[in-house]
């Protein structure tokens, strides 16, 4: 059996009207933030994690008992793929994840403009991804020499 997501065994299945619910989420009310941590409390698969992000970011309603909290994803690579899943785990922990999402390989000019969006959002906390592509080594597999040699 592969592992996935929907496999985490100490989490109930989802409610057979999940979509329903997470649809009904758009329209907030005195109980939106229980709503929203009662269907991050079961075990979602990949589908179902954005399809809850969706609905949380689409709703956008006082937090009601989750803690807000703004996570900016700065990557030389695609993070659009796993930061809903992250927005809808966070619930699950009674945090409203506000996701700020940069473009595309532009860590350094993210960074380093004031008027960047990084800057702009004021986040709480930054996910920097940076695959081997973002560092400035010069080094080939399989010729004995280790990123240290390298970078000295």
């Amino acid at each position: 059996m592969q592992w996935s997501v929907e496999h985490l065994s100490w989490l109930p299945r989802a409610p057979g009207d999940f979509r329903a619910r997470c649809k009904a989420l758009t329209q907030a009310g005195a109980s939106w933030g229980r709503d929203v941590r009662f269907l991050a409390s079961h075990g979602l698969g990949s589908a179902q994690l954005v399809q809850l992000a969706s609905a949380i970011e689409g709703s956008a309603p006082e937090p009601s008992g989750l803690t807000p909290f703004k996570l900016a994803f700065l990557s030389n690579g695609a993070t659009n793929f796993i930061s809903p899943c992250l927005v809808a785990s966070a619930a699950r922990h009674g945090i409203l994840l506000e996701r700020i999402d940069t473009p595309f390989d532009q860590v350094v000019q993210e960074t380093m403009d004031p008027e960047s969006r990084l800057h702009r959002s004021a986040p709480n906390g930054i996910v920097l991804a940076l695959d081997s592509r973002a560092l400035p080594l010069d080094v080939s597999v399989g010729t004995g020499q280790s990123w240290h040699d390298a970078a000295h």
